[in-house]
Parts: C-alpha cells; structure tokens; sequence
C-alpha cells in the first residue's frame, strides 16, 4: 500500500508534472510515466544528491544536464523526450519511462511496479478523486483533492496550497474551454489534516513554526498502528501491532513475530524496515548474491542464506538526516540503549530466537564493507 499523505514538496512537484505536462498537450500515459520517474527515482522530491552526479525530482546527470534541479526545465526535458519516444504508442507507461531515463536492464520494470499510485495520484489531482486508506475508507481532502500532510518537516502550508490553487485554476479553464460552469474555490480549511503538534506560523511574520518530530510521524503511519507518544516515545513496528511504552533511549517492540519466509525472518526484517519507508526511505537492497567482501561468509543479504532476510534502507548517497533517524528508531525498536542519532552503529542483538544486525555509517571490514550510504538490517534464526 502507498503511502495515504504527501509532503508539501511531494504534491507541488506532482502538480507541476501534471500541469506543464497539460500546457504541453502531453497524452495521460506521458504524465503517468513522468509520476512514475518521479516516485521511483526521488519519491517526488527534488534531491540535490543522488547516485554519482545524479539530482532533482528525475536524478538527471548533472554531466548531462547543467540545471538538474530546476523542476520545470527538467520536467520540460521529460516530455521533450517521451514525445522522441513516439509518447508511448503501443507501450506502457512504465516502458515509456524506462525508454527516457534508460536504467539497467534489471531495473527497467521497477517503473511499471509504480503505476497503481501514480494512477492514483493523478486522478487525485486532476479530479479531485480521494487517496485510498489501508483497510477501505478515504482520505481528507483539501482543495482540489491534494493532502497536506505535516510529514514533510516542516514545509510551508503555502506551498501546498499554491499547489491547489494552480490545479484549480487549470480546471477551470479547461471547464470554461468546453463551455462548462467554471468552478469556485472552496474554502481552505486544511488545519484538519495535519498532525497534532504542528503550530501554524503568526499571520504577518514571526518565528518558523515549530513541530513535533512524533507527530510528524504520525501524519504517515499506517492506519490501525498505535501512535507514536511522549514525543519520543513508542516505536512503530507494523499495521495493528502494539508498540512498547518506553519514552527514553530503550524503548522496545515487542510485537517483533517470526515469519514471511526464510525460516521467519522476512516478517520481522520487514516490519523494521516498515519505520525508514515511513521516513521516506526506499529499500535499495533485500536478498541478493552477496558474500561478505572480508569473511567470505554469506550475509543476510545472500540468496543462498535461507533462514535470513536483510534490508538496505537509503536516500542518498551519504547519510542523511532521515536515515540517521531510521538508524536510531530501529535501535531502540531493538532494545539497543544508548546510541546516538547519527553516530556510527554496529550492533547485533538477539531476541526470541532470531539475530539482529543493525549497521550504518561505516565502512571497511570492522562494518563488513561500505555502510555510509545506506542503513543495513539484517535478520537470521538464531
């Protein structure tokens, strides 16, 4: 299930895709194939880092292209290129947009995988259609249908609400064009939809608004999971599952539960893992031909290791702010006491028959090979 609220950034950048792509007279399955770039290759969000020289909302080569963070040129080169691609005639959108960004032969279907929330999403900002929620139901709308989340740390209101204000004003003239009754812009009433804690800034100026990092989180938690409390506190662990109530350093899970194959480990590696997706980072790694560079032994990772599941948790090519919170929550959702955010880890621990490794920001053979980029948990029946 995709996530049911979106950044500020995430829904400014959709809108801007979807709105230029229209100015350009762009087919639906060109704007699809732009959503899916962006979901797959940035999450929508406008990196200033990547893989090598790789930036922006589509990870273009700065190599390449001299202004790779400028969304509307770079949005522009998108379509330049799917109309050279014949804009998708006979093909997917997901193969639209493997033809255009040209991953790694391996890669090329991970676009398609996307469609069902880049679908979503442009019928959500087009007609105003409601994001489902996990378990049936349907998401608050503000204008024009987009969500206003607060998980986006700290994202200005106003930017999601020129975002509305823009797709409402290309509704209506697309209305008025067809000889329909223009429309009228609703109220804009979005207090509703952010999270408690969020403090909205002073009319007129002031000091930016502040917010609660357990809230933040809570704006993107699955539905049915209890909320994250005392600021600090519990840690979330998967949908329906009852989190600890520690509220310093040793919080603990306890609802870690064996299975999912590979003699149980998948399950838990992936409810671990279900805390950075929530922070917004993608797996870049699970199971794999993989032995350790310095023991010769197979790692989690490994294919050939069947009682083990690992995950590769990132969002850059250096650490980050949000994997250095993923390293802590996944810490404390361990029992690990005492680590610090963005301090190097190397620990494993066991519980209930199974093994736990949790490694980042290191490298060389004390951290079993490069882990600066990227937060590695690793799980194996003990």
């Amino acid at each position: 299930m995709f996530p049911v609220a979106y950044s500020s950034e995430q829904l400014r950048i959709a809108g801007r895709i979807v709105k230029i792509g229209r100015g350009r007279g762009a087919t639906r399955k060109e704007i699809l194939s732009a959503l899916e770039t962006g979901l797959v290759e940035s999450g929508l969000r406008n990196l200033n880092y990547g893989d090598a020289d790789s930036k922006g909302w589509r990870q273009e080569r700065q190599q390449f292209y001299s202004n790779p963070t400028n969304v509307r040129a770079s949005i522009n080169r998108y379509f330049d290129e799917t109309a050279k691609a014949g804009r998708g005639k006979g093909i997917t959108a997901g193969e639209l947009a493997a033809r255009v960004q040209r991953p790694r032969e391996d890669l090329r279907g991970r676009y398609h995988e996307r469609k069902a929330e880049a679908k979503t999403l442009l019928g959500h900002l087009t007609r105003g259609q409601p994001l489902p929620k996990a378990g049936g139901g349907s998401t608050q709308q503000s204008p024009g249908g987009l969500i206003l989340s607060g998980s986006d740390g700290g994202q200005s209101l106003g930017a999601a609400s020129t975002v509305a204000t823009d797709m409402l004003k290309a509704l209506r003239r697309e209305k008025q064009q067809r000889g329909s009754v223009g429309l009228s812009m609703p109220a804009f009433a979005a207090a509703a939809a952010l999270p408690q804690g969020y403090q909205a800034p002073v009319s007129g100026g002031g000091p930016a608004p502040k917010q609660d990092t357990a809230a933040l989180i809570d704006a993107s938690r699955t539905p049915g999971e209890a909320p994250v409390s005392g600021g600090r506190g519990d840690i979330l662990v998967g949908a329906g599952q009852q989190a600890a109530a520690g509220r310093g350093a040793g919080g603990q899970v306890k609802a870690l539960k064996p299975g999912g194959g590979y003699a149980g480990s998948k399950r838990p590696a992936t409810q671990i893992a279900n805390i950075g997706k929530r922070l917004g980072l993608q797996v870049t790694s699970t199971k794999r031909n993989n032995t350790n560079p310095y023991s010769g032994s197979r790692s989690d990772h490994d294919v050939g290791n069947k009682d083990a599941y690992a995950y590769d948790m990132s969002n850059g090519s250096k650490p980050t702010p949000e994997m250095d919170e993923y390293a802590y929550r996944a810490a404390r959702a361990l029992g690990i006491k005492g680590y610090k955010r963005g301090t190097p880890i190397m620990r494993t621990v066991t519980r209930d028959g199974y093994r736990y490794q949790l490694i980042y920001r290191g490298t060389g053979a004390a951290f079993g090979g490069n882990h600066l980029n990227h937060v590695h948990l690793g799980v194996k029946r003990a």
